[in-house]
Order: C-alpha cells, then structure tokens, then sequence
C-alpha cells in the first residue's frame, strides 16, 4: 500500500471518528411521558427543595406540641416540662 493511500485511509478513518453519534431516543415506558419542565432544571430543584423544607419543618412545629408539652402558667413549671421534655435530671425527680 502505497504511503498517500495510507494517509488517505487514516484521514477517512479520523473524519468517522470524528463525527457526533447521535443516539437514538429511547422508548418511552407505556403509563409515561416525557418530562418537560417550563424554566432551568435548577430553579425547579430549588423550588421542589424548599416546599420540601418548608412542609418539614411545619410538620415539626405539629410533633413538638405533641411530643413536648409545655406547662407555661409559670417559670418553675415551664422549667420541670422542658427538662422532662429533654431528658434532663432535676432535683425533684432525684429525691
């Protein structure tokens, strides 16, 4: 094989190799559709984060009421709930 035939394989064999694939769309699942989302994927992460968030720390609020019960008519009592309610010994409960 003479050296130009070389070169001209090698060029035609770099061009293929150059070229983009292009993959084919794979098929779509029966009961599904595309995603299309209207805006940037990272605002609509950020949004689906905070509503994540947000309704996290709402259903807090809910479980604190139930699993803290806080006696506020005064100081001394506030002080008994939230040291049962933490786990902390007092000295009542140690006598």
């Amino acid at each position: 094989m003479s050296q130009s035939r070389f070169l001209m394989l090698v060029a035609l064999l770099i061009s293929l190799l150059m070229q983009p694939v292009q993959a084919e769309s794979p098929e779509i699942l029966p009961g599904t559709g595309r995603l299309v989302l209207e805006g940037p994927l990272d605002e609509f992460m950020v949004a689906g984060i905070d509503r994540f968030a947000l309704n996290a720390i709402a259903a807090a609020r809910k479980d604190r009421e139930t699993n803290w019960p806080v006696d506020f008519t005064s100081l001394e009592t506030f002080n008994k709930t939230v040291a049962l309610a933490r786990g902390i010994q007092t000295a009542d409960r140690c006598r």
